[in-house]
């Protein structure tokens, strides 16, 4: 089972499925950790290509 936590920028979802994910004794993935490290920053992707392009690429990695 995956659970998805989407929402604004600093709005604590990433605290909030570490915590979730620790209780449960489940995994937890950061997308946004994953492409900096496999595509690089997200702000320079986003300025490049636009947001749209960013999302469907956030989203073909899951």
């Amino acid at each position: 089972m995956m659970i998805y936590l989407i929402g604004p920028g600093g709005a604590g979802k990433t605290t909030t499925a570490q915590l979730l994910a620790s209780q449960l004794g489940w995994d937890c993935f950061d997308l946004d950790l994953y492409f900096m490290q496999t595509v690089g920053d997200i702000s320079t992707y986003i300025d490049q290509f636009g947001y749209a392009y960013y999302a469907q690429k956030i989203l073909s990695v899951t």
